[in-house]
């Protein structure tokens, strides 16, 4: 592993053919799958395919004799994936049907764990509660046998009194206990009836706010339209030039080796390979992310990598963008694509109160400063423009839903909500500063974590 991370395919390659014999020997089938899969990956880097298909197939057969179902899920996954991308439909969906029953298999595993719990934490209340019920009843009686004897010994006379009393006090007792009895049964209904409405009403509110998060992101996508097609529109430029040049040369019947014809291959696939790590990363962007996966993420990278769809289209609106990149020694722990819609919209929020305050694009202190710093245990970056600002009676209201100062065109009061609601949602704190004419600062800070820290996880679990 030493040599596959540091990049010497070579060396790995020999190593783990040393490790896949030795399990092979002493039939390990998790180290001849995880070898396996190691083999395939580093002779398909050196163009080796013949002995890359051998290594798949050892592990297509290891896997199937997998116990371990984490090790069997992610095996099924890298199966189906490389079928799907040698076009081989019937045995990619052979594999994917297989990866998909594991994962409801192990989802449904965990779902009834958790009924289970729900049920003893049940029934133990529930014990509880009539050990509580039946302590309470001996007390009470016991209190009143020792009236009982009392009156005896002290009212043998009114024997006959004491009985029609008893007599009476026993029935008040039991209108009591069931009128107390009703009482609990209803509270206990108006409970479960509280509980559902309250569940209910959040899950309404967690729906809308996936709504609008992903009305933000495809807002976002609309005002990057321009920046998506120039990035797209270089490699295709590269690929056109390319198979001119070919064509150009074949119509004259110039010689063209075949060093030359796999330089201008390797070229094309380096351009179409980029071409679709911009279609994915916008299609990831995109997606409804309901279940936050949280990783470690370099901020001055998510900057370079919004700045690549933003910049020209920003100086064609003939806005400068100032770009202060701080030395940072640690990590974010959160989403990549949330934390790029964050910077989007609040980029967006400049580039418009910019556009508000001056009328000429070409005015030369059109202005935008992105800063990243690092502060003690935070990590920050600011957002500076020296556009229209916001009043100091707004800059009380600015996160709140719906408010707004610009008009039913450009803005629904919803930015800067959902940007607080995704900011706090990674642990972080955002601040704003701003004069009215002059300038606005946004300042955004997130807990900075080590490189060797282990703290990874997920709203819904570990990633």
């Amino acid at each position: 592993m030493f040599y596959y991370t540091q990049n010497k395919i070579e060396k790995s390659v020999l190593y783990f053919k040393k490790a896949f014999n030795l399990f092979q020997t002493v039939k390990h089938e998790n180290g001849i799958a995880i070898s396996s899969l190691y083999l395939s990956e580093c002779l398909r880097k050196l163009n080796r395919p013949q002995e890359a298909d051998f290594y798949f197939d050892a592990l297509i057969k290891s896997t199937e004799k997998l116990k371990d179902r984490e090790i069997l899920l992610g095996n099924l996954e890298v199966i189906y994936k490389h079928f799907d991308e040698q076009n081989d439909k019937p045995r990619a969906l052979q594999y994917l049907k297989k990866y998909i029953a594991l994962k409801d298999s192990i989802q449904n595993l965990e779902k009834e764990k958790y009924i289970e719990q729900l049920q003893i934490k049940y029934e133990t209340e529930k014990k509880e509660k009539e050990i509580e019920i039946l302590n309470r009843d001996k007390q009470i009686q016991a209190l009143e046998l020792s009236r009982q004897k009392f009156i005896k010994n002290t009212l043998i006379a009114g024997f006959v009194i004491l009985i029609i009393l008893v007599i009476i006090i026993l029935r008040l007792k039991q209108k009591q206990l069931a009128a107390q009895k009703r009482v609990e049964s209803e509270i206990k209904n108006m409970n479960k009836k509280l509980e559902n409405r309250v569940r209910n009403e959040l899950k309404k509110r967690e729906e809308q706010q996936q709504l609008l998060i992903q009305k933000s992101k495809l807002e976002s996508l609309g005002k990057l339209a321009a920046g998506i097609a120039h990035e797209i529109n270089q490699p295709l430029t590269r690929l056109s030039l390319g198979v001119d040049n070919i064509l150009y040369k074949l119509k004259n019947k110039k010689n063209i080796s075949l060093d030359y014809i796999e330089k201008k291959c390797n070229t094309f696939l380096e351009n179409i390979v980029r071409i679709q790590n911009i279609i994915e990363h916008i299609r990831t962007f995109s997606r409804d992310q309901k279940s936050t996966s949280f990783e470690r993420i370099e901020i001055n990278k998510t900057v370079l990598d919004v700045l690549k769809f933003i910049e020209t289209q920003y100086k064609n609106h003939g806005i400068n963008l100032e770009l202060n990149l701080g030395k940072i020694s640690g990590f974010i722990l959160g989403n990549k694509f949330k934390l790029e819609q964050i910077f989007l919209n609040l980029l967006s929020n400049a580039r418009d109160a910019i556009e508000e305050k001056f009328d000429d694009e070409n005015f030369s202190e059109n202005k935008i400063v992105i800063r990243t710093f690092q502060n003690s245990d935070k990590i920050c970056f600011e957002i500076e423009d020296n556009g229209s600002g916001i009043s100091e009676e707004n800059l009380k209201k600015v996160f709140d839903p719906f408010f707004t100062t610009k008009s039913v065109e450009k803005g629904t009061g919803l930015g800067l909500s959902i940007i607080y609601g995704l900011v706090r949602e990674m642990k972080g704190n955002i601040e704003i500063k701003s004069k009215k004419n002059e300038f606005t600062k946004v300042r955004v800070t997130f807990p900075k974590i080590s490189k060797n820290s282990k703290k990874f996880g997920s709203e819904n679990g570990k990633t």
